[in-house]
């Protein structure tokens, strides 16, 4: 794909992304390059803010030390059938649970920081097991305690925007896809699954 020179940032995305920084919201990460999501993670986990990590499949804050850390690790798609294979049952993926406990880690996080920042490191396990109403619903409510903590949270889904259940984008606030190109990564955004998307930037 060729990317021409950068156009100006749309206005419409700067003045939405304003007002989820301002009230509290979510945005949800998409595109295939491991490289651009952690290029992008760095953007949103920069300044001062309190900052909670969820690592469920990899670490996409990359460096970042952040100041909490819910580890829950879950099997992919690929190890699963591995073991289902090997006569072991699959590990269920327990999105509820893991919502519930970055609602309350974010509610305590709140009450000492002026500012909030979670990165969701994957949500491709919870994708994977075709739970989508079940994981749009736990979206929806992780978005809700970020505005009642003004808190902005990032998701990363490591997939092409095709691939992405349609009930992700009206769960959360913004979408934007990345990719890699040389040494720079490209974002275009997306206010919601009505609104065209921008150009590469």
């Amino acid at each position: 794909m060729k990317f021409e020179s950068p156009p100006p940032f749309d206005a419409a995305v700067a003045e939405t992304l304003s007002a989820v920084k301002q009230r509290g919201g979510s945005v949800l990460v998409v595109g295939p390059s491991e490289v651009s999501h952690t290029d992008i993670c760095r953007r949103f986990l920069d300044g001062d803010a309190e900052e909670i990590a969820v690592r469920t499949e990899r670490s996409a804050s990359g460096d970042n030390t952040v100041d909490r850390v819910i580890e829950r690790t879950i099997p992919t798609r690929s190890a699963s059938a591995s073991r289902t294979a090997r006569g072991q049952s699959s590990t269920s993926v327990d999105i509820e649970s893991v919502s519930e406990d970055l609602r309350v880690e974010m509610r305590d996080a709140a009450g000492e920081a002026s500012s909030l920042r979670v990165c969701f490191d994957s949500l491709r396990p919870f994708v994977d097991s075709g739970a989508d109403r079940r994981l749009a619903d736990a979206l929806e409510a992780i978005r809700s305690t970020a505005r009642e903590t003004d808190a902005v949270v990032h998701f990363h889904l490591p997939a092409m925007p095709k691939a992405v259940p349609s009930t992700l984008f009206d769960a959360v606030d913004l979408v934007v896809e990345v990719r890699r190109q040389g040494d720079a990564t490209y974002q275009r955004w997306q206010l919601s699954s009505e609104e065209p998307k921008t150009e590469w930037v």
